[in-house]
């Protein structure tokens, strides 16, 4: 009995012993899976792609692919949004003058690349309001408007009721155009913020034809820098000017070639504003408050040769002046032949020029001189020579080499300005560009283009209608490119009037047809009709100013229709 019994426990124990040998190694692979794998230990070695890990939560086991799921689901709640980058517009307009109330819709294209939201609009004053593009004026003054693109417009706002300017000489008359009579300023408009009392200043007479009328011409040169009524963005000058309008009973000859000119040209222009002026306490009329035609940062902004450098390269500007009994220089063009695009001869006087430096030194003026009258060699050789020069390290003319006349041309003269200036002379037919107030510049400096440089559009009397007769050019003709000499030479180069051609459709298509320089011209009319029937009781005017605007304006829209035919379509002929 005791034997069976014994071989009964030795079989219980060898079952136990196989159960134990099969089970420990499952044992020992548990437990070192338990401790092998460690999801947050980035040197783990095991590979996801064998089988699934688990992880324990609060919410039970879930796979790794879902538990990184739901972290970065759980980051991105967490985190901030992504901020709304806006979108930019790029702006066709450079300058819009505006009455305060008056709206304006700009002409402008979204970049739809630039951001994920709305365009947002930013007016850099509070002259003005932006909403959508429309643009609407509160007061006057100026305001840069943008919309996050390098471009931008200007608004240049006008009060409705005309501000005025009175000057104290304490009863000093003012006779001289070279002698100021010192005097006491101030300027009262419906802005506080332009208004000022007796700032210190001096008055002298300006212009040329002018001056010999009975409503005299006016520059006021002040003690400090001012700004008056915001003009020019607000940039601080001493040298201001006030134009009589005696000579143009229409009183927007200069406003609508300035306003133009504005639009045209991306070089220095006047700004304008109509004032009433009161001359020790005597009503004087309606005049065109203007700037000065001058090198100045803000103005014709380069170096200026005399006051501010020794140098000979450095900045000059240059005004043709038939008239002046002390010229620089002059070009003997009655000695050259010119044709022009339609092989018509024409017989040109010669031409005279100063130049508008304070303070040049004796070899300044010669070498701005012989510069300038080589940049001229090089335009009418190749243009009537088939000859190419350029500039030495002297600035000596020198043969080209594989010159072209476009070559030759482009390598001393800002052609983009010269193309911009004959647009503009061309639409308003300016009588004096011929001759008389026509303005260049060159910065030799090594800051400046080192470009002649076509420039600071002025003077507009005699615009529109034959100085003498005062009878309406032909609007459907050419005009500048018969007339004026550096247009006769540059306009008979087919690639110059391609540029015209480019730059005209252009410009057309971002001013809409300039229609806002058209309404402009009546909305003046409109809205200083009082103003300007006092003047013209005061100075005896014949005619109407309403009746000329008018006239005036129909002629305008007659002469851009024509330009638009021959100008957009490339026809020259």
């Amino acid at each position: 009995m005791q034997t069976r019994h014994n071989e009964s426990h030795m079989k219980k124990f060898l079952c136990l012993f196989l159960i134990f040998a099969i089970l420990l190694p499952i044992f020992a692979s548990c437990r070192e899976a338990d401790k092998g794998w460690d999801p947050f230990d980035p040197t783990d070695p095991s590979d996801a792609s064998q089988g699934e890990s688990f992880s324990g939560t609060e919410e039970g086991f879930q796979t790794e692919s879902e538990s990184l799921t739901e972290s970065e689901s759980l980051t991105e709640t967490e985190s901030e949004p992504a901020p709304e980058v806006p979108k930019s517009a790029a702006i066709g307009e450079r300058v819009i003058y505006l009455f305060e109330g008056d709206t304006y819709t700009l002409h402008f294209e979204v970049d739809h690349e630039s951001g994920n939201s709305e365009v947002v609009w930013h007016a850099s004053t509070d002259a003005v309001r932006v909403d959508g593009g429309v643009v609407t004026a509160l007061h006057e003054g100026y305001s840069i408007v943008s919309a996050g693109s390098e471009s931008s417009c200007i608004f240049r706002i006008l009060a409705k009721n005309m501000p005025t300017i009175s000057v104290h000489t304490d009863g000093v008359a003012i006779t001289s155009k070279e002698t100021y009579v010192p005097c006491l300023v101030s300027l009262e408009s419906t802005y506080d913020a332009f208004c000022f009392e007796k700032e210190i200043a001096g008055i002298r007479l300006r212009g040329n034809s002018t001056l010999g009328a009975n409503k005299k011409p006016y520059r006021i040169k002040f003690e400090s820098k001012q700004n008056l009524l915001g003009m020019n963005e607000g940039e601080k000058f001493k040298s201001w000017v006030l134009l009589a309008e005696r000579m143009d009973d229409s009183m927007i000859h200069n406003s609508t070639a300035l306003s133009l000119a504005s639009m045209i040209l991306t070089e220095y222009t006047s700004d304008w504003r109509y004032v009433n002026l009161y001359l020790n306490g005597s009503y004087q009329g309606v005049y065109l408050l203007a700037e000065q035609s001058q090198i100045a940062e803000g103005r014709v902004d380069i170096e200026e040769a005399g006051k501010d450098s020794s140098a000979l390269l450095s900045g000059y500007l240059y005004e043709m002046d038939r008239r002046s009994t002390e010229a620089a220089f002059r070009i003997e063009a009655s000695k050259l032949k010119f044709t022009d695009m339609f092989q018509h001869i024409h017989n040109c006087k010669d031409l005279v020029f100063n130049i508008k430096n304070d303070g040049l030194l004796p070899s300044q003026t010669s070498f701005a001189s012989k510069y300038f009258q080589n940049v001229f060699k090089i335009v009418y050789a190749a243009t009537y020579e088939d000859t190419y020069y350029t500039f030495d390290e002297n600035y000596n003319l020198i043969p080209m080499e594989n010159g072209t006349a476009e070559r030759a041309i482009s390598a001393v003269i800002d052609v983009d300005s010269l193309v911009r200036k004959y647009i503009h002379s061309e639409f308003i037919c300016n009588s004096d560009d011929h001759q008389l107030s026509y303005y260049t510049h060159v910065d030799l400096s090594p800051q400046g283009s080192g470009l002649f440089t076509f420039s600071c559009p002025w003077d507009y009397d005699y615009a529109f209608s034959d100085s003498q007769t005062k009878i309406y050019h032909n609007p459907s003709a050419y005009f500048a490119a018969r007339r004026t000499v550096w247009y006769v030479m540059i306009m008979k180069h087919e690639w110059f009037r391609e540029l015209v051609h480019a730059y005209w459709n252009e410009l057309y298509e971002n001013y809409g047809g300039f229609t806002a320089a058209f309404e402009m011209m009546g909305k003046i009319t409109e809205t200083y009709a009082t103003e300007f029937k006092r003047d013209a009781s005061m100075w005896g005017r014949s005619k109407v100013q309403r009746e000329q605007a008018e006239i005036m304006k129909i002629w305008v829209v007659r002469r851009l229709d024509w330009l638009q035919a021959h100008f957009g379509t490339g026809e020259f002929y």
